[in-house]
C-alpha cells in the first residue's frame, strides 16, 4: 500500500513539474500585397462558335511597384478587350500565409471575404483589404479607367 502511495505522489510531483506555460508567439504584421492579377475570359468567334480564352493582367507590375506599396492600383483598360470581355474578370492575389483579404465598399462595410469570383470590372473602383494575423489592415484601391 505504501508502494502504490509512493508511486502516487511521484507521478503527481512528474505531472506538476512538467506543465509549463507555452509562451505566445508575437502575431505577424505583414500585410503587403505581392501580387494581384485581373484573369478576364476573352470572347473568340470562329466559323459562328464562341470559346473563352483566359488572359491574365498583372495588376502589380514593376512600374508601378511604388504606388502599390501606397495602396494605389490604377489599369487603363486595354482597348482591344471589349466591355463584355471585362464583365467576365475575376482577381487573384497573393498575399502573407497568415493574412487574409476582404473587399469592403467605399464607406468600408464588408463585401466579401474573397476577391476570386467573376465580377464586372469595367471602369470600376475595388476596395481590397488585406487583414495581417494581428489585426492591421492595409487598404489597396483598385481603379479601372478607360484613360
Amino acid at each position: 500500500m505504501k508502494k502504490i502511495y509512493f508511486c502516487l505522489i511521484l507521478v503527481n510531483i512528474f505531472i506538476l513539474s512538467s506543465c509549463q506555460q507555452l509562451d505566445e508567439l508575437p502575431l505577424s504584421s505583414s500585410k503587403e500585397l505581392s501580387s494581384l492579377k485581373c484573369i478576364l475570359q476573352v470572347a473568340e468567334v470562329k466559323n459562328g462558335v464562341t470559346s473563352y480564352k483566359k488572359t491574365e493582367i498583372n495588376l502589380t507590375t514593376s512600374d508601378n511597384i511604388d504606388d502599390v506599396k501606397k495602396g494605389n492600383i490604377r489599369y487603363v483598360m486595354n482597348p482591344t478587350y471589349t466591355q463584355e470581355d471585362y464583365s467576365r474578370a475575376r482577381f487573384e492575389a497573393i498575399i502573407p500565409v497568415t493574412a487574409k483579404i476582404v473587399e469592403k465598399d467605399a464607406l468600408g462595410n464588408m463585401i466579401s471575404q474573397s476577391v476570386g469570383f467573376q465580377r464586372n470590372v469595367y471602369n470600376k473602383v475595388f476596395y481590397f483589404y488585406v487583414v495581417a494575423a494581428n489585426g492591421e489592415e492595409m487598404k489597396y484601391t483598385v481603379r479601372f479607367t478607360t484613360e
